[in-house]
Parts: C-alpha cells; sequence; structure tokens
C-alpha cells in the first residue's frame, strides 16, 4: 500500500498547478473568440462584447504530460498507470489545497465586488442578469443600469447580515471580471473552469492508477475502466467545446462569488469524482460489472451526453447563427416562437429540436450523466458515497432551473413567457416534469 503524503504537499502541489495554468495559460497558443456577453461597464452604451482565448486543450494535454513524464522512470505514455498512481499519495493533500484555494479566490473577488458597486454606485445584491449579445438593440433592457433606465427583479427583502452572506455565495458586482496579464487579460471564470478540469482529470486518473497498479496486479477492473473513460470524455469534451460554454448560463448569470469560485476549485475537482474513492481497492472478478452491463451503463451515459452537448449546441448555432433554418446538415430544424415583448419589440425562442423536449433539457442530461457514473460504483461496493455526485448535480440543477425561468419571465414579461410556456410546457424532464 502506497503512503500518503503529510497534506503540505498536497497543498504545493495543488498551488503549483493552479499558478502552472494560468502560466500556460497565457503562454499557449489559443483561438480568440467574440463571446456572447457584454464587458461590465455601466458608462458605455452599448457596451463591447468580451473577446476570449480559448486553449485549454493544449493547457490541460501540457500540464499532464508534464506531471505524468518527471514521475515516470522512461516515458510517460510507457509507465503512464505508474505514474499517475505516484499523484495518489497526494490527493487528500490536493483536496485542501483546492478547498483553500477555493475560500481565498471568494474572498478576493467578493472584496473587489464590493469596491466595483461602490465606484459604480450598484445595490450589491441585486439579482440581475448580465448584458447579453442580443440585448445590444435595446437600451431600456442594458443590464445592469444606473436610474433612470434599472431593471429590477423584484426579490424578498432579507436581513442585512443574510444579504451579506449570500452576496458573499453567489458573488457582487462584475459578472465577468477580468485580471491584467502583459499580453490582454485573463478571463477569471474561463480560468476557474479550466483549474477545476485540469484537477479533476488528475484525480481521476490517479484514482484509476491506484486501483489498477496497487490492489488489482495491474489489472482495470471493468468498473473503473467504465467510469474512469466517461470522466475523462466529461473532461476533454467540456476542453473541446469551449466555445459553445461562451453561450450558456453561467456566464450571463452567475458572479464570481462562494459558489463559483469555491466550486470550481474546491467542489468540482473533488466532490465530483468523490465515488472514485471507493474503487481504490482490489475489485474481484465476481463482484465486478458484468460485460453487458459496462456496456449499458456507458449507452446511458452517452444519451445523457448527447441531450446536453445537443442541447448547448443547438442553442450555441442559434445565437451564433439566427438566421439558420437547420442544423447538423439538415438534420434538425431551428423552429422560433415569436413572441412580443412590452416594449412593442420581438424576440425569437427555440421551440424545436432539443429545447422543444423541455426548457432545460440539458440539466436532465447531465443528471443522467451522473446517475450513469455513481450507479455502477454503488452496485459494485455498495457504497452510498457513489451516489454523491448525482444527488449534488440534481440539488443544484433544480433550483438553478427555477432561478432561470424567474430571470427569463422579468427579461420577456409575463405574456410573452407564458406564451412560451404554453408551446415547451415541460421543465427539465419531458412528459414529467
Amino acid at each position: 500500500m502506497l503512503e500518503l503524503a503529510p497534506l503540505s504537499h498536497g497543498i504545493l502541489l495543488t498551488t503549483y498547478i493552479y499558478i502552472a495554468s494560468i502560466l500556460f495559460h497565457w503562454i499557449l497558443p489559443g483561438s480568440f473568440i467574440r463571446g456572447y456577453v457584454c464587458k461590465d461597464d455601466p458608462n458605455k452604451h452599448p457596451p463591447p462584447l468580451l473577446a476570449y482565448k480559448l486553449n485549454g486543450w493544449f493547457v490541460v494535454m501540457a500540464i499532464l504530460g508534464f506531471l505524468l513524464h518527471v514521475t515516470s522512470e522512461g516515458f510517460f505514455l510507457d509507465h503512464f498507470w505508474p505514474a499517475a498512481t505516484s499523484y495518489y499519495r497526494y490527493s487528500l493533500g490536493c483536496m485542501v489545497g483546492g478547498n483553500i484555494w477555493g475560500l481565498v479566490v471568494s474572498v478576493i473577488f467578493y472584496r473587489r465586488g464590493v469596491k466595483w458597486c461602490r465606484d459604480n454606485a450598484f445595490e450589491k445584491s441585486e439579482p440581475i442578469r448580465c448584458i447579453t449579445k442580443d440585448q445590444i438593440p435595446k437600451k431600456h433592457l442594458l443590464l445592469p443600469a444606473r436610474k433612470p433606465t434599472k431593471v429590477k427583479i423584484k426579490v424578498k427583502k432579507r436581513r442585512r447580515t443574510l444579504r451579506s452572506w449570500m452576496s458573499f455565495y453567489r458573488g457582487v458586482g462584475e459578472f465577468n471580471p477580468r485580471i491584467a496579464m502583459p499580453r490582454g487579460k485573463l478571463d477569471v471564470k474561463m480560468w476557474l473552469y479550466l483549474a477545476g478540469t485540469l484537477m479533476l482529470e488528475l484525480q481521476v486518473l490517479s484514482l484509476a492508477g491506484a486501483h489498477t497498479v496497487l490492489y488489482n496486479g495491474n489489472e482495470m477492473s471493468r468498473v473503473v475502466r467504465l467510469t474512469t473513460g466517461c470522466w475523462t470524455w466529461f473532461c476533454f469534451d467540456y476542453l473541446f467545446n469551449e466555445h459553445i460554454h461562451l453561450y450558456t448560463y453561467d456566464l450571463f448569470a452567475e458572479r464570481v462569488g462562494l459558489k463559483l469560485a469555491w466550486g470550481c476549485l474546491g467542489v468540482y475537482p473533488f466532490l465530483y469524482p468523490i465515488g472514485q474513492w471507493c474503487l481504490v481497492r482490489e475489485i474481484l472478478p465476481e463482484e465486478d460489472l458484468s460485460p453487458t452491463s459496462e456496456k449499458c451503463f456507458l449507452g446511458l451515459f452517452l444519451m445523457g451526453w448527447m441531450l446536453t452537448r445537443g442541447a448547448n449546441y443547438q442553442k450555441y448555432m442559434f445565437k451564433r447563427y439566427p438566421r439558420k433554418k437547420e442544423i447538423l446538415e439538415g438534420a434538425m430544424d431551428q423552429i422560433v416562437l415569436t413572441i412580443k415583448l412590452p416594449d412593442d419589440t420581438q424576440r425569437n425562442l427555440l421551440v424545436s429540436g432539443f429545447w422543444g423536449m423541455s426548457r432545460h433539457v440539458n440539466y436532465l442530461g447531465e443528471i443522467i450523466q451522473g446517475v450513469a457514473l455513481g450507479l455502477p460504483i454503488l452496485i459494485v461496493t455498495k457504497s452510498p458515497l457513489a451516489m454523491i455526485y448525482p444527488v449534488f448535480i440534481a440539488s443544484l440543477l433544480i433550483p438553478r432551473q427555477a432561478d432561470d425561468d424567474k430571470l427569463c419571465r422579468a427579461k420577456y414579461g409575463d405574456k410573452a413567457w407564458n406564451t412560451y410556456v404554453q408551446h415547451v410546457p415541460y421543465k427539465i424532464v419531458p412528459g414529467i416534469y
């Protein structure tokens, strides 16, 4: 059995990895693309669209390759699992380090957000969304805005202490803060996703290596092969499709607070794959998944992935190319519902394909993926830890759906939103909910 390293070593390793992700993102080449959200500048009407440098794939491959190479006895691909196993020693320390980083970054951007609010005369916890590309022509919809053009969403008043804690949790000030670099600016949100994905993949590989090398005689069990492969697909699918993520809820409706910063650096890389810890032991052939079960769970995972990726891709194509009537070489029609807003302007909403099934079918896909990752571990190990991730992701996305519906109702007005709901009545699960 491999002895775990002191926690301080894991904390230092986490620090090296997170700092390296910033430096590699800055140094390595990438594609530059204009996004969906606008700059947080209340003094410019309309504000400019934010530009992003996307090179997450190169950053993660470079850092993972370096980390595995320095711990291998030769070329790391020839000694892949032994090299990955060496980082299992630091897993607990990395978990502590990730949570420390998450809390520190949360405090830093809370203080920065409070200052930004004071400088721009904004109420700290006002629940308004970011300005996006489709809102630029409608000056009265430019959010956030100062009087007399401020548009508020009515919320119940809370005590000041509660509002302060909720502000720290949700974030205050800028929706998309950036840090000045020698060549351009670092987008904090995109770095959080990148750093979290990098650490998540390292955790998954190290736990799989520990199972294979230390306990299972260099033979990987089916359940470990299944879950490790699915998690790796999960990570690299995001890295390949960073440009699609620029059009998702997180970028225009979330601020950098405890929820996002701690979530990306402390929760995402360590809580998501917590079920993998149950597999760091010997798994006998009679308790492993059967080949048929392995294929069924893989199919379930891919079904969830298709719902999530397909819905996000369809929305991306609609936002990026609103005049296209079909996508996927004619396999899917882009049918829109034209609704009339209170100011007599019109807006188009998707009511076909994935977005005709339910208003948040992408959330359903993420929950299905979570079940496909947790249930096989539960069957093999009988440990309730296996289901923490699917339960967590469901508890995160169901309230988010309600928040998103409130934002959309405030954005489009009751009449227009009710018309849309008549065309797409289900919230997440088609035919059920």
